[in-house]
């Protein structure tokens, strides 16, 4: 099984990319759903955090 990492340019890229896979399991992932809902509406932070979405194939 192979992997990839793809590096998004912020939150809102994203959650365009991740959320659908995600909310299939939405209990178990609530606290990351709910780090990029926030930073996408526009929290920021002194850095923003990186945002990546690992996936295989």
């Amino acid at each position: 099984m192979s992997y990839t990492v793809t590096r998004h340019d912020d939150a809102t890229a994203l959650l365009a990319a991740a959320e659908p896979f995600l909310l299939q399991r939405e209990a178990h992932n609530s606290l990351i759903l709910g780090v990029a809902r926030s930073a996408a509406r526009g929290s920021r932070a002194e850095s923003p955090p990186p945002a990546a979405a690992l996936s295989h194939r």
